[in-house]
């Protein structure tokens, strides 16, 4: 095993930003993760290695940021949640419309930013999102002066949610990331498959009271990225729950929900801000 992995990986982040703002020191600071007999044989086979790169330094979005580097004061990182909020069912008047209550089509997170309406994501007419909804201040796009390095990806729901409904929700349909308007989409397979690793655990159906969640209440049952993803100042960016069939694949039925469910998409990471002197 590495040496590496026995030191905290926010202490290697800190010392590798810190090292690329050093006087003197041009271009992004790389640390190989390997142990040295996989570097070897990488190497040898031509293979490509597993890097760990500081915050304000990662192969995708790297000259973004550098940009950000280079501009007039330091990158500090912030270890934070990214994340977006939407309503199932879709009901702009706010009641619970009859039929299919999950239909066929995209539905998007991160369309709306704080202050900004979220009908789009299911929520009533004219809804006001806030701080509770969502902390992107621009809609579909970090804004300038500003990154995001993702390290862990989940899917989490109100806590008042009942377990039918989320399991209606997450068996639906799949996960997908896109930019710059699908000009590149990463499939990520069942929405289940992305546990959020938040939610109310210790109740029980003898109270006459329902807790549940997707996965474990625990933050190490997220999925870690192993090459952490950079959202780059101003870039594009959306998160999908694609529903591709009409109803359950199973047998074709209508998903049906007891009350409107919240699901949230959740991103771990580093909030990477300009610094201005």
């Amino acid at each position: 095993m590495s040496m590496l992995h026995k030191i905290p990986r926010k202490v290697i982040t800190a010392f590798l930003t810190a090292f690329a703002s050093a006087p003197g020191v041009k271009g992004a600071p790389m640390l190989y993760e390997n142990p040295l007999e996989e570097i070897d044989d990488a190497i040898a086979r031509k293979r490509n290695l597993r890097l760990h790169f500081a915050s304000a330094a990662q192969s995708r979005g790297v000259e973004a940021l550098n940009a950000m580097r280079n501009n007039k004061g330091d990158i500090r990182g912030e270890e934070n949640y990214l994340f977006s909020t939407r309503r199932y069912p879709v009901a702009v008047d706010n009641n619970l419309p009859a039929g299919n209550h999950i239909p066929q089509g995209n539905y998007q997170f991160f369309n709306y930013a704080v202050n900004g309406n979220a009908a789009a994501a299911g929520f009533p007419q004219a809804f006001q999102a806030s701080y509770g909804e969502t902390n992107l201040t621009t809609a579909n796009q970090v804004p300038a002066g500003q990154g995001f390095r993702i390290e862990r990806e989940g899917v989490a729901f109100n806590t008042e949610a009942r377990a039918e409904d989320i399991e209606q929700i997450l068996d639906s349909g799949n996960f997908q990331y896109q930019t710059e308007s699908n000009q590149y989409v990463l499939y990520k397979g069942p929405f289940a498959g992305w546990p959020g690793g938040i939610g109310v655990s210790g109740f029980s159906t003898n109270q006459n009271t329902e807790a549940a969640h997707n996965g474990i209440a625990d933050l190490r049952a997220v999925r870690a990225i192993r090459m952490p993803r950079v959202i780059p100042p101003l870039k594009q960016f959306s998160y999908i729950h694609n529903v591709g069939t009409i109803g359950r694949p199973t047998d074709g039925s209508a998903w049906v929900l007891s009350g409107f469910t919240l699901a949230r998409v959740l991103l771990w990471g580093d909030q990477l801000t300009q610094q201005t002197s």
